[in-house]
C-alpha cells in the first residue's frame, strides 16, 4: 500500500518529466545533521534565491549531469509501470510545453469548479489506471507485515516566501501568517501558499498532493487579462482540501481505517460531513470559541475547573514522552448532525490556556487520539523540505500556469525522495535528509570521475578546469 500511494504521488507530480531526460538535482551542500532538518518548524524564512547562488541547495535542472542518478530515476520509473505511450505520459498540463511558458492553461483546469460534496473525476488530481497492479502488490505486502492498521491522512498550508518588493509573480502575494501572528498583531507574508496532502500508512509517509492556493482577489485580478475561456476558477482551501482527499478516495482500501488530520482551520462543519461520508474519521483542532451543545468550548472548561484531570503520556517518533492533563466531552459541534468527542488539553493543570481537539471516532481512547495527531507532522517535515531544499519559492517564471509547473517539478524532487527511502533499505537512510545528502554525493562523485576521465583523455588540464568550474584558467 505505501508503494502504491508513492507510485500514486510521482504520477501526479509528472513522473514523465524525469524520463525526459532532465532531473532534480537536491542541492548540492550537505546537511550537517539529518534529524535536525526534521525538528525545525513550519514557519521557516526562505530566502529569495540569486541565478548565481542556483546550485547552492536550491532545485536545480542538470541536463546530462548525474549519470547513476537518472539510471536510478529510469528504473524507477519502469517500476513504476509507466507503460502507456510516449505521447500520452505526461498529464495535459505539460504536453507541448516546457517549464517556464507562458502559454495558456489546459482546458481541464479552468473548468468550473464542482458543487460540495459531489464525485467528480479531478483532471488535476485523477489517477492513472496503469498503478493498479503496483497498488495491489503494495497493499498485499503492507498486510502480511501487519502494520495496516490505520491510515492518516494530513492537510496543511504554508507560505513559501518571496521578497516582500516582488509584483509581477502571478502565485506570489500577501497572505495572513497564522504562524507568525499574535493575537494583538497579525503578520503577513509576501509569498506563493500552497496547499499539501500527507499520507501516513505502515510506519512512512508521503507527499500525496501539493496545490498552490490564489486569494479570491488576485483571481479577479489575474482574470482581468485574460479571455474567458483561460480564466482562473476561484477555489477556496476547504475546496481543494476536499478534492485531494475525493482524488485520494478510490486508492484506500475500505476496510481500513482512516483518519483525516488538520488543524482549526480546516475543521469546519462542510469538511467534517464531507469526511464523515467517505466513511473516514476525523482529528482535529478547535478553537476556543467553536460550540458544543450550544455553549462554547472555554466554558465547558470553566464549567468542569473543579473535575480531575485525566494523565496521558503521547511518545514522539524518537521515543521521547510527553505528558498532557486532558479531560474529555461529548455532544455536538454547530451544524454538524453527529456527535464528537472533544479532548480538553494542557501541558500543566495550571496552565492558563486549553488545547482543543475533536475526534469523531468514539471509540478511540485520549492517548490514542493523540498518538494519532501527532502523525500530522509529516506535513511540517514536507514544508521545511519544500522550503529550505528543494527551492520551491525560487522560481521566476510570471504566468500561473508556469508556476503550477514549477511545483508540480519540486513535489515530484520530495516524491522521488520519499520513493527511493522507500526501495532502497539502508542503515544510511533514516530519512529524505540522507536521501538528499546521499543523491548530493552521487551528482559530485559523477561530476568528479567525468572531470577525471576528461582530463586524463584530453591531458588538457586547464580545458578540463575551464568547463567544469567556469573558471578562466
Amino acid at each position: 500500500m505505501r508503494d502504491g500511494l508513492a507510485v500514486e504521488a510521482v504520477g501526479h507530480a509528472h513522473m514523465r518529466i524525469f524520463q525526459a531526460g532532465e532531473h532534480v538535482q537536491l542541492g548540492q551542500r550537505q546537511l550537517v545533521n539529518a534529524v535536525e532538518l526534521d525538528d525545525m518548524a513550519q514557519g521557516h524564512q526562505v530566502e529569495p534565491a540569486h541565478p548565481s547562488r542556483a546550485a547552492g541547495g536550491r532545485a536545480v535542472f542538470v541536463p546530462g549531469v548525474g549519470a547513476a542518478a537518472a539510471q536510478s530515476l529510469g528504473q524507477a520509473a519502469a517500476q513504476l509501470g509507466d507503460e502507456r505511450p510516449a505521447a500520452d505520459r505526461r498529464p495535459p498540463a505539460l504536453r507541448g510545453a516546457t517549464l517556464g511558458q507562458d502559454e495558456p492553461a489546459d482546458a481541464h483546469r479552468h473548468q468550473r469548479a464542482e458543487e460540495p460534496g459531489q464525485a467528480q473525476e479531478d483532471p488535476e488530481l485523477d489517477p492513472g489506471g496503469d498503478v493498479d497492479r503496483v497498488r495491489r502488490e503494495a497493499l498485499a505486502r503492507a498486510r502480511a507485515t501487519g502494520q495496516l492498521t490505520y491510515i492518516a491522512v494530513s492537510l496543511d498550508d504554508s507560505i513559501s516566501a518571496k521578497h516582500k518588493n516582488t509584483r509581477h509573480l502571478a502565485g506570489v502575494d500577501w497572505h495572513f501568517d497564522h504562524v507568525e501572528s499574535t493575537p494583538h498583531r497579525p503578520r503577513f507574508k509576501n509569498g506563493l501558499c500552497y496547499l499539501g496532502c500527507n499520507v501516513w500508512l505502515g510506519g512512512l509517509g508521503f507527499t500525496f498532493a501539493v496545490q498552490p492556493y490564489l486569494r479570491e482577489k488576485t483571481v479577479r485580478r489575474l482574470n482581468r487579462q485574460r479571455p474567458p475561456a483561460q480564466r482562473i476558477p476561484f477555489r477556496s482551501k476547504l475546496h481543494l482540501a476536499q478534492r485531494m482527499l475525493t482524488a485520494l478516495q478510490p486508492l484506500l482500501p475500505a476496510d481500513v481505517t482512516v483518519y483525516v488530520l488538520h488543524d482549526s482551520w480546516y475543521a469546519s462543519a462542510r469538511l467534517l460531513k464531507f469526511t464523515h461520508r467517505q466513511n473516514w474519521h476525523t482529528i482535529t483542532a478547535l478553537k476556543f470559541n467553536r460550540k458544543l451543545n450550544h455553549q462554547r468550548l472555554d466554558q465547558h472548561s470553566w464549567t468542569l475547573r473543579h473535575q480531575r484531570y485525566a494523565h496521558v503520556r503521547v511518545t514522539a517518533t524518537d521515543g521521547t514522552p510527553t505528558s498532557y492533563c486532558t479531560r474529555t466531552l461529548t455532544g455536538r459541534l454547530e451544524d454538524l448532525p453527529f456527535d464528537i468527542r472533544v479532548i480538553d488539553s494542557k501541558r500543566h493543570p495550571r496552565a492558563p490556556r486549553s488545547a482543543y481537539f475533536g475526534c469523531t471516532d468514539l471509540s478511540l481512547e485520549t492517548q490514542q487520539a493523540l498518538q494519532i495527531y501527532g502523525h500530522r507532522w509529516g506535513c511540517e517535515t514536507d514544508n521545511v523540505y519544500l522550503h529550505t531544499r528543494l527551492g520551491l519559492g525560487d522560481f521566476r517564471v510570471r504566468s500561473y500556469e508556469a508556476v503550477d509547473k514549477w511545483v508540480a517539478v519540486v513535489h515530484l524532487a520530495l516524491v522521488y525522495a520519499q520513493w527511493r527511502l522507500l526501495h532502497e533499505p539502508s542503515p544510511r537512510l533514516k530519512c529524505v535528509a540522507d536521501v538528499i545528502r546521499q543523491h548530493c554525493d552521487e551528482h559530485l562523485c559523477d561530476w568528479l570521475s567525468g572531470a577525471c576521465q576528461e582530463a586524463l583523455i584530453s591531458g588538457d588540464l586547464n580545458a578540463v578546469l575551464q568547463r567544469f568550474l567556469r573558471l578562466d584558467v
